[in-house]
């Protein structure tokens, strides 16, 4: 068995970039912990987009097949203004045909249960771990828990979201930067057909607001609002 087999990578953070890199590596030889300071996974947020270069890297992790499954392919995408006025279309046909595949959209808590069941099938994840501390030597490094517990490996990664405890311990603390509107999204059944969306969706434009409607499959819409506003001015 060569060094690279040998080597072992600590991941602090089980979402969906996490996952991916714990993915990767599993199939280049290292062998992987997945830690994870949540009591269970659960992923939050709506629907996200997977473009053409997304899929193709999801294809070389060996999960493409079923994301496509779950998902819905976009096969059109309008741009359009407040009033509904079209735009522009995306070319999403001649995309697919120049990139050997079409771009999906899916719910983040389905893509996160596919990479769970493939990075599962070799290393279990690890809930209700927090991370406080690595200690670095000539030898590698130690990931210290907060229960008392840890673990040695030749690298530690940082995968633990927009409050990275990792980051910080590495960069110090980073302020958070308001970026001038406030998003909202969600997820519903469509019944009325009149507003179908299947096969994709669009995103109106209007003065400080915009509006997205995409298609899931299996009868659910994922929809999002952007609209500009002075930070702390929330809706309620």
């Amino acid at each position: 068995m060569d060094a690279v087999t040998l080597r072992k990578a600590i991941v602090i953070g089980a979402g969906i970039g996490g996952l991916c890199t714990a993915l990767s590596l599993q199939q280049q030889g290292w062998r992987v912990s997945v830690y994870d300071k949540a009591s269970s996974l659960r992923e939050a947020g709506a629907g996200i987009v997977l473009a053409a270069n997304a899929m193709k890297a999801l294809d070389l992790l060996g999960i493409g097949e079923a994301i496509r499954y779950v998902g819905a392919p976009v096969v059109h995408a309008d741009i359009r203004r407040w009033d509904g006025t079209l735009i522009t279309s995306l070319p999403a046909a001649k995309q697919a045909a120049l990139y050997g595949t079409q771009s999906y959209v899916i719910h983040r808590a389905d893509l996160q249960a596919i990479l769970v069941q493939a990075v599962t099938a070799t290393t279990p994840i690890q809930t209700n771990k927090q991370w406080i501390d690595g200690i670095q030597s000539d030898r590698g490094v130690i990931a210290v828990f907060k229960d008392g517990t840890q673990e040695k490996a030749d690298v530690i990664i940082g995968a633990d979201g927009f409050h990275s405890a990792v980051r910080e311990r590495l960069f110090g603390q980073s302020p958070v930067r308001y970026s001038g509107y406030m998003a909202l999204r969600g997820v519903c059944n469509q019944e009325e057909t009149r507003n179908t969306t299947n096969g994709g969706g669009f995103e109106a434009l209007g003065p400080g607001r915009r509006f997205g409607l995409s298609s899931l499959g299996n009868g659910r819409v994922f929809w999002f609002a952007a609209i500009n506003a002075p930070q702390g001015n929330y809706l309620r």
